[in-house]
């Protein structure tokens, strides 16, 4: 008959055949012998990780193997964002055994995060989520421990460019931000998109647009305001006899990086308010509201569920009649 342990009267989140001895941890193999793992909980966690089922099982090697499968297929933008967070997490949960990870581990690093950064807590713990999930999926670990866990409250943005601002920021902008602003409010798309525009997607019937981050494919039909601004585009200076594939690029006809718009149009916004002409600033994703907020397409933005573009996007006070 097989022997059966005795059960745990303490330390029972440890994993089995660990225990806390004389301020150490130690695991105790099926000889007996006992083998030091480390001073600290995490410490201990961690060798116990590679002693016992090898470094496949840990939270960074988890992330290391989402990194190769999932990122690559990630828009830019996401990808860069994506690898930061990631940083941050195997910065916390490091080499710790994935299955040992518990609910209270998340609900900790959420409220110590959001003490300085709630939104960021949000997005990281959405990611979290997601690994842990694909985690669930190849058996690593039995539950999602995330499951049950919330996020921060998070309010809509309601910033809504008005025409004058809109006017004030586009009068004596580098020609560079006057074809991306009026890109962006006549298509209402994102600078991404954007920035990725080819001569190839200017068809007969209007404007292609595959969007890089919901994979949403748009055509927006040509009107005189729309052909204005892909014109501007293909004036901006280049060259002398260099074409480009690109619609908006560089001077030497490479395309234009996210990273160097921004540049960019920060330093000509932060112009426009410390100059006066607006009150407050916007960002150039406030330009994609704008276009929700004033055009009658509800299909122009791309999104499958109106509801969000009707809390999202739609920011222009409603005029509305009063009771007499």
């Amino acid at each position: 008959m097989r022997r059966m342990g005795r059960r745990r009267t303490r330390d029972k989140d440890l994993p089995q055949r660990v225990y806390l001895r004389h301020g150490a941890y130690y695991f105790v193999d099926k000889a007996g012998k006992w083998n030091r793992l480390g001073a600290s909980k995490a410490e201990a966690l961690r060798a116990y990780a590679d002693l016992v089922d090898g470094p496949t099982s840990t939270f960074e090697a988890l992330a290391r193997k989402y990194a190769e499968m999932k990122l690559p297929h990630k828009a830019p933008k996401t990808q860069k964002e994506q690898k930061a967070q990631l940083e941050r997490l195997v910065a916390l949960f490091g080499k710790m055994p994935a299955a040992q990870i518990r609910p209270g581990h998340i609900a900790r690093f959420r409220d110590e995060r959001s003490q300085t950064a709630p939104i960021a807590a949000n997005r990281e713990l959405a990611l979290l989520r997601h690994i842990m999930a694909m985690a669930v999926e190849w058996e690593v670990v039995p539950v999602n421990p995330c499951a049950g866990i919330r996020g921060n409250k998070e309010k809509s943005r309601s910033r809504y460019v008005t025409d004058d601002e809109f006017r004030a920021v586009y009068e004596g902008a580098p020609p560079l931000v006057q074809v991306m602003m009026g890109l962006a409010y006549v298509t209402g798309q994102r600078e991404s998109d954007l920035l990725r525009l080819r001569g190839s997607d200017l068809l007969p019937e209007g404007v292609a647009v595959n969007q890089g981050k919901t994979g949403k494919r748009l055509v927006i039909r040509w009107t005189n305001s729309l052909r204005a601004s892909v014109q501007m585009a293909i004036d901006m200076p280049r060259r002398q006899g260099l074409v480009s594939t690109f619609l908006i690029c560089r001077q030497n006809g490479q395309p234009l990086t996210a990273d160097g718009f921004r540049t960019v149009w920060q330093r000509h916004i932060r112009s426009c308010h410390e100059r006066g002409l607006i009150a407050e600033r916007f960002t150039f994703h406030d330009l994609r509201a704008k276009a929700g907020s004033d055009g009658t397409d509800e299909k122009l933005l791309g999104h499958m569920d109106p509801r969000i573009l009707n809390r999202v996007y739609r920011r222009k006070p409603e005029l509305v009649s009063p009771v007499l």
